[in-house]
């Protein structure tokens, strides 16, 4: 008899299959309730597994013991009902739509991600959420560190991706381009979505021409831009705002 390969495993895949299991027996459940008003079901499993665990890449795997073989630790996994109100209660909200996961962000390293799931973090809402009420995320990052520089530059680098992320999650949108006369000078306005979202130092910034101009006001709906007359010129016009450190509008407008 050709015996098979023992290959590793970890607990959560194998608790998520299990389960999924368990899931589609209720599924069953319900549907023969239907027709038969007393019937069984299952309210505990316990298991008593016998493995060796490993540790690799910073994960542990299993291996189940092979008949015969001795030293294999015992692993006892007791799984309870849960009702969809103590879900309620006691899980975390899913992740919608308009939050990012980290998993998703490649540009964060591994080990970050894996620190950050350590403390419960996993979206970006959840470091907005850490930020509101001043919790310093370099420090979580690296809490045992004494060089203060590294983990400076760490957090930095994360908060530049999250910056980014977000951005993409709210990419300006121009609806209107018009040109008023105003008392002192021509005003050129933008309208439209996700303009302005987050204030930083030097932005926006707006360039007529290759020419910097005065952006009289400027939010998440509209931008005004103070036009020098010598600067906008008859014919084609290159306008060009920078939002923030990872939005740039280019238009061409015609005077």
């Amino acid at each position: 008899m050709v015996q098979r390969a023992n290959n590793h495993w970890n607990i959560e895949r194998f608790l998520d299959s299990f389960i999924i299991e368990l899931d589609k027996a209720q599924d069953t459940l319900a549907i023969k309730g239907i027709n038969r008003k007393l019937t069984y079901t299952v309210k505990d499993v316990a298991l008593d597994l016998h493995v060796f665990p490993s540790f690799q890449e910073g994960k542990v795997l299993f291996t189940n013991a092979k008949p015969g073989e001795t030293g294999a630790s015992k692993m006892s996994i007791q799984l309870g009902s849960i009702t969809d109100a103590q879900i309620a209660q006691h899980a975390p909200e899913p992740l919608r739509a308009d939050d990012i996961a980290l998993d998703e962000l490649d540009e964060i390293d591994d080990d970050t991600k894996r620190e950050m799931r350590k403390i419960g973090v996993k979206s970006v809402k959840d470091i907005n959420r850490m930020e509101e009420r001043n919790i310093k995320v370099e420090k979580v990052l690296s809490p045992d560190s004494h060089d203060s520089k590294k983990a400076r530059a760490r957090y930095d680098r994360l908060a530049k991706i999250i910056q980014q992320a977000r951005r993409r999650q709210n990419a300006p949108q121009v609806r209107g381009v018009s040109l008023a006369l105003a008392a002192d000078s021509p005003v050129l306005m933008l309208s439209g979505d996700n303009l302005v979202v987050e204030r930083q130092p030097g932005y926006p910034a707006a360039f007529i021409n290759n020419r910097p101009v005065t952006i009289t006001d400027s939010n998440a709906r509209s931008i005004a831009l103070r036009v020098n007359s010598e600067l906008f010129h008859k014919g084609g016009n290159s306008v060009q705002i920078a939002l923030d450190p990872f939005a740039v509008i280019n238009l061409e407008v015609d005077a």
